[in-house]
Parts: structure tokens; sequence; C-alpha cells
């Protein structure tokens, strides 16, 4: 048996068509019949009957579903189990953080593992917060590192860091010889860009149109775009100190005074399930370890 022949029995399955199932496969439409008789011939069974112009599943290939589905589960778990043997690797971690996790701290953390852990394995879901939730609660995840709060079952969580806001511009609006810019400055000149964290727009905004109603926003959903929009000339943004530190430290945006406004302190939590892995909790004590030296 090949299990070229078993992927294209169950798409041709979920499709009932295999024109469609050929063009999921990359195939030339002939091969998936190929593979079709060829199944049939080695289990000895019709799996599918003609409907007009697709096909639908014989009584058969019903049945043989659930066994195509489980051999081609053991291949892959079989692929991943040699594949951590053959790295020398003996337990794996799944992680899930938001994307501002994942582009600050997480690979001091990993790097920590590797040297400290090398046994395990790690394995990034980058996700927005909800997600990194959804991941943990679902057991998609070991562990979480998201930018909000929460409560679920079985699930605990705890604050790991605070994380300042600054309000940062384009290198360019910065000149060294002429007056100092201010947040007015900026936001004649610039589009602020808003909506890259979950949690402090809301209010900055309010407090912000109160005193400047004439500036433009610019929604963008992710930190490290946003980041990348203020390095670039093209806006202006509030963001959490952790992202922009390097950025200042090389000269790509400056941070502007804030002039009375009131900036909010964002929060990094890690979330883990009651009942984690040893993997997990290893890391776990690893992050704060870390964390706690900062």
């Amino acid at each position: 048996m090949d299990i070229e022949w078993i992927e294209t029995f169950l798409i041709a399955a979920e499709e009932g068509n295999f024109h469609r199932a050929s063009e999921r496969l990359n195939f030339a439409q002939p091969t998936v019949s190929l593979h079709i008789r060829k199944l049939e011939a080695y289990w000895g069974v019709r799996l599918f009957d003609r409907d007009g112009r697709g096909v639908r599943l014989s009584a058969a290939g019903v049945e043989a579903v659930p066994f195509a589905q489980q051999i081609l589960s053991a291949l892959k778990d079989s692929q991943s189990s040699l594949a951590m043997w053959r790295e020398r690797y003996r337990d794996r971690l799944i992680i899930a953080a938001s994307p501002i996790v994942a582009h600050t701290y997480l690979p001091r953390w990993i790097h920590r593992l590797h040297a400290q852990l090398p046994h395990i394995q790690a394995a990034v879901q980058v996700a927005e917060s909800d997600d990194v939730w959804d991941r943990v609660i679902s057991r998609r995840a070991d562990i979480g590192f998201a930018r909000r709060g929460g409560q679920a079952a079985s699930i605990h969580t705890e604050v790991l860091y605070e994380d300042p806001t600054v309000f940062v511009a384009p290198a360019d609006a910065w000149d060294h010889d002429g007056p100092l810019i201010t947040m007015a400055d900026v936001l004649e000149r610039y589009t602020l860009v808003t909506g890259n964290h979950p949690l402090i727009w809301p209010d900055v905004l309010a407090q912000l149109r109160r005193r400047f109603p004439w500036f433009r926003t610019m929604e963008v959903s992710r930190t490290d775009i946003t980041l990348h929009f203020v390095e670039q000339g093209l806006a202006a943004s509030i963001l959490p100190l952790s992202v922009v530190r390097s950025s200042l430290s090389l000269g790509r945006v400056v941070e502007i005074e804030s002039s009375g406004l009131v900036l909010p302190m964002t929060h990094t939590y890690m979330l883990w399930h009651e009942e984690a892995r040893e993997a997990a909790s290893s890391f776990r004590g690893l992050v704060r370890t870390y964390m706690s030296g900062r």
C-alpha cells in the first residue's frame, strides 16, 4: 500500500469529486482515479459509486474512512516521534505566544531552554491573545503568554511582568537644532496608529480627543507592523516599552514627551493548564527565574 493512496482516498471522500480532489492534491485527475483503483484492489472492495457528475462513498467506503484516518494519523505521529529521536529530543513543548512576547522576551526564554533543558524541543505558535487562551484551554498548547488576563476552568494564570507604554514618532520628527517637538506637533504631522493592543486604546483616545480633536488615526492590529510603520516615517503610535526599546536605542524612533497624557501600564500573563506536563512546569520555572532577575 502507498500512503498517497490513503491521502487521495480521504480528500476524494471529502470533495465527492475526483476533479476537485486532483486540484487540492496537485495531481492530474487520472492519477486520482489510479490511486483509488489501486486502493480498491488492495482492500478488495469498491470505495466509490458514481453520483451524477461526482462520486459518493459506497457502503464499504464509509466503513473504510476511519481506518484510513487512523493509518494517516499513525504515519504522521511516527514521523514526528522519529524526528525527535533523530534530533535527540525526549519531549516536546508547545508554546503559544502573542506577537509582542514573541518579538521581545520569548527568544531569550527559548535560549535558556536550549541551554538548560536541551532534551526538550520547543514548538512556537504565534497568535493574538484571545487565541493564545483558546489554544491553552483546548490543550493545543502546553503553555501560553498573552497580553490580557482572564479566567477559565482548570487554567492557572499569573502576571509575568508589567510593561509601560510610550508615545513614539519617526526619528526624522526630531530636529536636534530646533525647538523641542511636542505631542501636538507629532499629531499634526503624522497619522496615529491605533488598535495594536487589546486594552490600551479606548482610554488613551478619549484623552487625546479632548485635547486634540483634529488628529487622524489608522488602525493596525499588530504591534510589530505598527513599529515598522513608525520606523518608516509613516506614522506615530503608543507602544509597550519592551517593543520599542531596541528601536529607541538605535535611533530608529524617538520618544515624545506625553505632556500630561496618562499612558497605561500593560501586562503579560503566563497561563497553563492545571494538569500541565513536566516540560511545561520546567519551562515555567525557567521563565520565572529569568524575569525575576530583570
